[in-house]
């Protein structure tokens, strides 16, 4: 399989393939802290031609996204543990998608909940903005962020 790999695999086994497609394995990835205190993410995947970021988000007890403002749409699947937010609450199964240009939030999420998000454009959340170079800084040092630098130099 290594013959077809543009990259060699980092150390989590991830790796970009000559089309640019992408194999993630994100359960060997570490968890990096968010923009949030109590909230860390992996960043999965990042699409600049629709300024898009595809990441994982897990909460510790207590932690709270505060309202924020999006740019674009915010798709969310909550993998396990709970989201309350304005319009109601979502358990493990649970997907909300919320169009652009809106206000939302705060989120207050259970303790271990994991969220599967899409981003679409930047954030902005008390005073934070939130953008995938903002995401890939975050993941400067460490193989967390390795196959993300593959992926956009395939890109």
């Amino acid at each position: 399989m290594s013959a077809v790999m543009k990259n060699d695999a980092t150390a989590s086994g991830s790796y970009v393939f000559p089309d640019g497609s992408s194999l993630v394995r994100a359960r060997h990835l570490d968890w990096t802290p968010w923009a949030v205190p109590g909230v860390d993410f992996k960043l999965l995947d990042v699409d600049r031609s629709f300024d898009k970021c595809t990441l994982l988000l897990r909460a510790a007890e207590g932690a709270t996204i505060p309202a924020l403002k999006q740019s674009g749409a915010l798709e969310v699947f909550v993998e396990a543990g709970q989201l309350q937010f304005e319009r109601g609450a979502l358990g493990s199964g649970d997907f909300v998608y919320l169009p652009g240009g809106g206000r939302n939030g705060p989120f207050a999420l259970s303790a271990g909940t994991q969220l599967y998000v899409i981003v679409h454009g930047p954030l902005r959340m008390d005073g934070a903005f939130v953008d995938a170079d903002w995401m890939i800084d975050a993941l400067a040092d460490g193989d967390a962020g390795r196959h993300i630098a593959a992926v956009l130099l395939a890109g």
